[in-house]
């Protein structure tokens, strides 16, 4: 995970698409323009068309069941290392969040455009959140 390259776009996808891919939040907004078929300015972007964002970069990201309602708990129950993204508000709301996970070598880090670098995860005011899903993101391979 990487610290977030921040072009104008500082929303939370494009930042967490940064985070893990390295590109800037603008080109990152490029790739969501293309996948969602739109010009407007990116603020939000529906949950279930991020991995078409990802996917278009050359990673796959899928949804995985974890356990737990927070943040914290699924922070604990994860045990592959790896790169998660978390969606994390209410379920009742239309205000939700994402956020960029790593757990490496059984350290776990927090990356989003608040935070702008990725922090251990133990530090962060959201380990209370309310979770509503967890992808896996993963690199593919460039044969496939």
């Amino acid at each position: 995970m990487h610290s977030i390259n921040f072009g104008m776009n500082r929303y939370c996808v494009p930042s967490v698409i940064s985070s893990f891919t390295g590109i800037t939040t603008d080109e990152a907004v490029v790739v969501i323009q293309s996948v969602l078929k739109t010009n407007r300015e990116i603020r939000g972007v529906p949950v279930t068309r991020i991995p078409d964002c990802f996917n278009e970069l050359g990673y796959s990201c899928r949804k995985i069941p974890h356990f737990g309602s927070t943040v914290f708990s699924a922070l604990l129950s994860i045990k592959t290392d790896g790169m998660y993204m978390f969606h994390v508000g209410s379920p009742r709301s239309s205000s939700t969040h994402v956020i960029g996970i790593e757990i490496a070598n059984g350290n776990r880090y927090l990356c989003d455009n608040r935070t702008k670098s990725p922090i251990k995860a133990a530090v962060s005011a959201r380990l209370m959140q309310s979770l509503l899903d967890v992808f896996k993101v993963e690199r593919m391979n460039k044969d496939e």
